[in-house]
């Protein structure tokens, strides 16, 4: 009998360890789904980091639970979402204890992308010196893996203001690859090659496209060869070899067409630049198309935006909060409802009791009084929001034109930030001001790059020398201090 029930014992022991030892493997894959379909269906790629959470959490597996939220957090990034993914790893650093060095370093480096992109570069920074330093002291493959990553975000930041220093910190993640098969080689050549091509080195860079090409044969999940051939057709602008860049570029959009993957940065730069390429060559018609072509793809990009992605993401990550919601809603309608009869009730009451008074016609004259005056406020302040809509629709409008009557508007309708910050710098000049104001209304740094026809870092380098000029705090937002100066 107690053979049997050690038996018995030993079997659900052994089929309870080979269940959790299943679903973590299922979560792994999952997690894995969600890398591989990141850039294709960004919506889908959260689905599945959302199931891998849903399963983490039932095994209470620590580990597992924080690879989800890292996954959901990075695929945030990507659908743009900022303030959601930022929140994901907040929530992680509150609920768990994250022991694993390498997991420590991935919560960072999502700080560092997310803080990079809103133009946060003191904290931006920061993350980045704190993301490499984690991975310098942990001696394994994958920590080295990760800090060439490092080195490669280093080298991107710095490659339009400091070409040695970006050059030095991808000459370091090269030689880590010389002693180790890289994730990130790629990406490395590609920055090499850019690199190269701004020192004027033709020739190296020219080796490191070749290298580029060569690695994109050994993808195994999606074909990253349009990167390679826009970095082509840069290399053959640089060389003032316009037929083949003009080539390159194509090859870059067909690849994308093929692919059907959704990187709508790619295709609105790769648009810009063929227009510019024909307006060199003085080919009006192309340079309509490929301009209109470009337009297209940078309104594609604002309207990924919209509310209904963001709701979609919300519905993927509170179905459960969705739910008490609901049922919180239908709570407080019936509350709602309990409350206004009580009320109704009273109201009529004293109403009938004021009936009975004397004054009944004069207090009945002087609420028609007060009801038409309210009536006039509302549809005077109707009228005057409708305006102001109307002047601030007109604004964005001369912003995305590039219009220089944008500056103009602008000091009309905020006058007090345009008093306040010449009170700060009485010579501030137009351009600065024009700059001002695009970041003012809460143009993303992409939006203003391409409002302004400057790359991206150019704006982030403005945005950082503006900072240090006018001494805002490291840890105040860029916006928010804006903000304050429209005050009176």
């Amino acid at each position: 009998m107690k053979g049997l029930l050690f038996i018995l014992f030993a079997s659900f022991v052994f089929n309870c360890t080979y269940s959790q030892q299943k679903s973590s493997e299922n979560v792994n894959r999952l997690l894995r789904l969600s890398e591989l379909s990141r850039y294709q269906n960004g919506i889908k790629s959260l689905e599945y980091a959302k199931k891998a959470y849903n399963m983490s959490k039932e095994l209470k597996n620590d580990e597992l639970i924080a690879k989800s939220k890292i996954s959901i957090a990075y695929q945030l990034f990507i659908l743009e979402d900022y303030k959601k993914s930022l929140y994901q790893i907040s929530d992680l650093e509150k609920t768990i204890s994250v022991d694993n060095e390498i997991l420590k370093s991935k919560i960072v480096e999502i700080k560092y992308v997310n803080y990079n992109v809103l133009g946060l570069e003191d904290l931006a920074i920061k993350s980045l010196d704190e993301y490499i330093n984690i991975l310098k002291k942990v001696p394994s493959d994958s920590a080295k893996q990760e800090l060439v990553k490092g080195y490669f975000y280093y080298a991107y930041r710095l490659q339009d203001n400091d070409l040695k220093k970006a050059n030095n910190y991808i000459d370091k993640a090269l030689q880590i690859g010389k002693t180790l098969k890289l994730n990130e080689t790629l990406n490395t050549y590609m920055i090499k090659a850019s690199i190269c091509m701004g020192l004027n080195q033709m020739d190296s860079a020219q080796i490191y496209i070749s290298k580029a090409f060569e690695e994109t044969k050994l993808k195994e999940h999606i074909t990253y060869k349009y990167a390679a051939y826009e970095l082509q057709g840069d290399y053959y602008f640089k060389i003032k070899d316009y037929d083949k860049a003009v080539i390159a570029f194509q090859k870059t959009l067909a690849e994308i067409d093929s692919m059907k993957i959704d990187d709508f940065f790619c295709l609105t730069n790769t648009t810009a630049k063929l227009a510019d390429i024909y307006t060199i060559l003085g080919d009006k018609a192309k340079e309509k198309e490929f301009r209109e072509k470009y337009q297209k793809y940078n309104d594609h990009l604002k309207e990924r935006k919209n509310e209904g992605l963001k709701q979609t993401i919300d519905n993927i990550l509170n179905e459960q909060e969705e739910k008490n919601e609901n049922l919180n809603t239908k709570n407080k309608w019936i509350v709602f409802l309990m409350l206004f009869s009580v009320t109704l009730a009273l109201y009529f009451y004293f109403k009938i009791k004021k009936t009975k008074r004397r004054k009944r016609n004069i207090l009945q004259q002087n609420q028609v009084l007060i009801t038409e005056k309210s009536e006039l406020e509302k549809e005077k302040d109707l009228l005057n929001k409708k305006a102001n809509e109307n002047k601030l629709a007109e604004l964005i409008e001369l912003a995305k034109k590039n219009s220089p009557e944008f500056t103009i508007l602008f000091e009309e309708i905020y006058p007090n930030f345009i008093k306040n910050i010449k009170v700060i710098n009485p010579k501030i000049s137009n351009s600065e001001l024009h700059f001002l104001g695009l970041a003012f209304l809460n143009f993303t740094t992409k939006e203003i790059a391409d409002f302004t026809f400057v790359t991206v870092s150019a704006v982030q380098l403005r945005k950082y020398r503006i900072r240090k000029k006018y001494t805002i705090p490291s840890d105040e937002d860029f916006n928010v201090w804006m903000r304050n100066l429209n005050t009176h």
